[in-house]
């Protein structure tokens, strides 16, 4: 999985401009806008290593121009129109009606001086047009839209392994009214994994290999406090078994009922250990069976190329603070594959049993809180981490954050404990993704 995407290219044009000026050459207009978006390619490549394939290119004066064109659109990822002079908003329809026929989003970029017909885009709003409008002298501001776009595409491409010791009979109930509702709004695959198979795979791991990478986690750790050697030993062991098991079924993603299986005996370790080691190289382990947070994490990965961190928010009115808190932490939090924030080896809280890690977030870190509530509802919030909290009490890893409006999250607050929390401000990512989703967009704070 690459996530590669190809962007059609269409500009709008008078065959005699007029504003932004008579003498406007629209050939070397469209050759320089080229050129930034090579440039841009370029950028984005380097920066999250996927490809930008922008294709078309073809100046469109009249709706039959576009009719045209649109035979050219089969297999793009979405679209992106200029708009080069005045006078084009009888055009703006008729690319926009060739996008929905193809179902790819739209990108409406507006430079400063280019004309005003940006105006149709609040009118294209209320239809819930799958368009996002960039009115900016930076052309690099069509970023984000370019990292959602390939977010999309890249959550169409992912399976999900759900682990449960749930009856079979149970399985059938979950696919139709939990799976099926997140598979229809985003495409994404969701398999069941049971609980003989994930057995089997952990007793084929090479126990040598298992202890080769406890060690290295421990020698990575600041220090080791509660688990002995023999559990690190088992957490990695169920690493090298989910990995193994994701390859086989090509899946990129599992969650598991990891509470009530190891409570049972079902589990071998807690996988928190092994979460941590998936999220950090761009894969995604989520805790307790959450669909609906293991799809935000998925959302917001490709969208960043950071890990999320599944949080139980619990408040603090006295300090102003949100406080998060939980037993799974990436240690890569600025991006995949990254530098590895500080981290204790710890058991997992609540039982004293098993490994988690104890990972120390960066005070003064803008990040972003976010949810798939339902497959119709994002909700969204920001905050600055002001530090970690290192007590007894609560998950593993915990940290304070600042908010917007503490009383309104908490008075307001929906859909369950969890959340998922980012690093940086993706509040412009996420509400393009909502557009281009039509799917609402609530704060919470």
């Amino acid at each position: 999985m690459t996530g590669d995407i190809r962007i059609y290219k269409i500009f709008l044009a008078k065959r005699v401009p007029t504003w932004p000026k008579p003498d406007l050459d629209l050939n070397d207009e469209i050759s320089r806008l080229n050129g930034i978006l090579d440039e841009i390619t370029a950028e984005v490549r380097e920066e999250r290593g996927y490809s930008t394939n922008f294709t078309g290119g073809d100046l469109v004066y009249t709706p039959a121009d576009i009719m045209k064109a649109g035979e050219s659109m089969d297999g793009a990822d979405g679209l992106i129109m200029f708009n080069l002079t005045s006078g084009v908003r009888s055009l703006i329809d008729p690319v926009v009606d060739c996008a929905i026929e193809h179902d790819i989003p739209i990108i409406f970029f507006s430079q400063p001086f280019s004309g005003h017909d940006w105006g149709s885009y609040p009118r294209l709003l209320k239809f819930n047009v799958p368009v996002d409008l960039v009115a900016s002298s930076n052309y690099r501001d069509i970023i984000p839209n370019l990292n959602v776009i390939h977010a999309m595409k890249m959550v169409q491409e992912t399976k999900i392994l759900y682990l449960s010791n749930v009856k079979e009979s149970s399985v059938k109930s979950l696919k139709e009214n939990r799976w099926k509702p997140l598979e229809d709004k985003f495409g994404v695959t969701i398999e069941f994994l049971s609980p003989e198979e994930m057995e089997h795979a952990y007793n084929s791991v090479n126990i040598d290999d298992a202890e080769v990478l406890a060690t290295q986690w421990i020698e990575g750790a600041e220090k080791v406090i509660e688990p002995p050697r023999e559990d690190i030993v088992k957490s990695t062991k169920l690493y090298l078994a989910l990995k193994q098991l994701m390859e086989q079924r090509s899946a990129q993603a599992v969650t598991i009922n990891c509470l009530g299986m190891f409570a049972v005996g079902a589990l071998p370790a807690y996988p928190c250990l092994a979460f941590t080691i998936l999220n950090d190289q761009g894969l995604f382990g989520v805790c307790e069976g959450d669909l609906n947070s293991t799809i935000t994490q998925i959302i917001g990965t490709y969208m960043t190329g950071k890990p999320g961190f599944v949080t139980d928010p619990l408040f603090d009115t006295a300090k102003d603070e949100v406080i998060h808190a939980h037993c799974v932490s990436a240690t890569c939090m600025d991006g995949i594959n990254g530098e590895q924030r500080p981290y204790i080896i710890r058991t997992h809280m609540e039982d004293d049993k098993g490994v988690s890690l104890q990972v120390k977030m960066r005070p003064g870190q803008e990040i972003t809180m976010a949810l798939v509530g339902d497959p119709n509802l994002l909700l969204l919030s920001t905050g600055i981490i002001t530090g970690n909290y290192d007590t007894d009490r609560g998950c593993r890893t915990k940290f304070g954050t600042k908010v917007r409006d503490i009383e309104k999250m908490i008075e307001n607050w929906s859909h369950g404990l969890h959340r998922v929390i980012f690093f940086g401000n993706l509040e412009k990512e996420m509400k393009i993704f909502s557009r281009y989703m039509d799917v609402d967009i609530e704060r919470e704070d």
